[in-house]
This record gives C-alpha cells, sequence and structure tokens, in this order.
C-alpha cells in the first residue's frame, strides 16, 4: 500500500506542479490582457485623436469652401441686380416718356375740345340772349291796348 501511496504521491505532485504551471500561465496570460487592453485604449486614443483632427481640417476646409462659394454668389448676384437696376430703370424712364407724351397728347386734346366747347356754348349763350331780344322785341313792339 505504501507503494501505491508513493504513486499517488508523485501523481499528486505531478498534478499539482501542472496546477502552479497553469496558475502562473494563466497570471501571465492576464497581465498580456492588461497590457493588450491598456496598449489598445491608448492606440484608440491616438487614431481618434488624429481623426479629430483630420475632421477638424476637413471642416476648416468646408467652412473656407462655403464662403468662398457665398462670397462668390453674393458678387454675382449684386451684379444680377445692378444689371436688373438699370435694366428696369431704362424701362421705367421709356415708360414715363411715354406716358408723359400721352399725357400732352391728351391735354391738347381736352384743351381743343375745351376751346370748341367753350365757342359752342358762347354761340348757344348768344343765340340765347338773341332769341330772348328778339321775343322782347316783338312783345314790346306790338299793338298796345289802352
Amino acid at each position: 500500500m505504501d507503494d501505491g501511496i508513493a504513486r499517488l504521491e508523485s501523481r499528486v505532485a505531478r498534478i499539482e506542479s501542472d496546477v502552479n504551471h497553469m496558475q502562473r500561465s494563466l497570471a501571465n496570460l492576464e497581465t498580456d490582457l492588461r497590457e493588450l487592453r491598456k496598449s489598445t485604449d491608448e492606440g484608440c486614443k491616438a487614431t481618434d485623436a488624429r481623426f479629430e483632427q483630420k475632421f477638424a481640417a476637413m471642416d476648416a476646409k468646408i467652412e473656407q469652401k462655403f464662403e468662398a462659394m457665398d462670397a462668390k454668389f453674393e458678387q454675382k448676384f449684386e451684379a444680377m441686380d445692378a444689371k436688373f437696376e438699370r435694366k428696369f430703370g431704362a424701362m421705367d424712364a421709356k415708360f414715363e416718356r411715354k406716358f408723359e407724351t400721352l399725357e400732352t397728347r391728351l391735354d391738347a386734346r381736352f384743351s381743343d375740345l375745351e376751346k370748341k366747347e367753350s365757342k359752342r356754348f358762347y354761340a348757344l349763350i348768344s343765340a340765347v340772349v338773341i332769341l330772348g331780344a328778339a321775343i322782347l322785341g316783338a312783345i314790346l313792339s306790338g299793338p298796345r291796348v289802352h
């Protein structure tokens, strides 16, 4: 039985040795995992910082391009506005001249009509006065009864 115990003891010693070796390997593995996690975190932070820099640079570049486009559009719109203003001003002046010409013609026609109507009115008044005088003369010159 001592022989069986001696064999078991050697087996137990070997198993304990294997367990100790596994524990050391596991401890080394845990250390390696911590270091890997730490280096991964640092790498991600560095990558994140680089992306932030790139995005900030791209954002600034895009902002500059939009501002340049905005300035260019503003110049174009101001030029178009000035062109429209000139064209509408010319059209307005043209219409103003045409309306003034029409107004002058209408004034001349109305003036002619007023003169004609005035002459007709004076002729009518003269005819009424003459007719009234003739009637009055006929009444007054007729036979008188005493």
